[in-house]
């Protein structure tokens, strides 16, 4: 069953080569949940350090302005935030 993910990368070299370091994904497992963020955003580059990665997030916690606002949905499988990265 899919899970909710929440995770956050350092803010090194990596995640600053795209401007982000915060991602929300709905995925089997972890290593599913980095793998889709490592082709679809990092095309395949090594992903940054991971910094903090909550499982089945409570999507009412994110903030409701900077991430809420431009997320899609969290029940379908795949990346939901930020937006720009769905099938």
């Amino acid at each position: 069953m899919p899970r909710r993910y929440w995770i956050e990368f350092e803010r090194g070299a990596g995640a600053r080569m795209f401007g982000l370091a915060r991602f929300g994904v709905t995925a089997e497992d972890p290593a599913a949940a980095l793998d889709l963020i490592a082709s679809r955003v990092f095309h395949g580059r090594a992903l940054p350090p991971v910094s903090r990665m909550v499982e089945d997030v409570d999507v009412s916690t994110l903030d409701p302005e900077d991430v809420q606002e431009m997320m899609g949905d969290p029940q379908r499988p795949g990346l939901w935030f930020p937006l720009g990265f769905q099938d």
